[in-house]
């Protein structure tokens, strides 16, 4: 499968499906977020990201290892 990306107006941030944006840190970590009120999405990261990643509840996200970023980014 290849992934397409679009570009989010916000740094590094990159459109991963509707509503999830997906960002690499400088320190090869992951986060991934989904909108506030997006229920879908938050749900799906929710499935994807429990016992794989660390919720960042100050700021909505997940925080993934690099090594686990590609399990969660399976949400095409």
């Amino acid at each position: 499968m290849i992934r397409r990306y679009c570009r989010d107006k916000s740094e590094g941030k990159r459109t991963m499906c509707a509503g999830i944006l997906e960002q690499a840190l400088p320190d090869g970590n992951v986060t991934f977020q989904a909108a506030h009120d997006d229920e879908i999405g938050n749900g799906a990261l929710l499935r994807l990201c429990k016992g794989r990643g660390v919720w960042i509840p100050a700021s909505r996200y997940w925080l993934c290892a690099p090594e686990i970023a590609s399990t969660c980014s399976g949400l095409q």
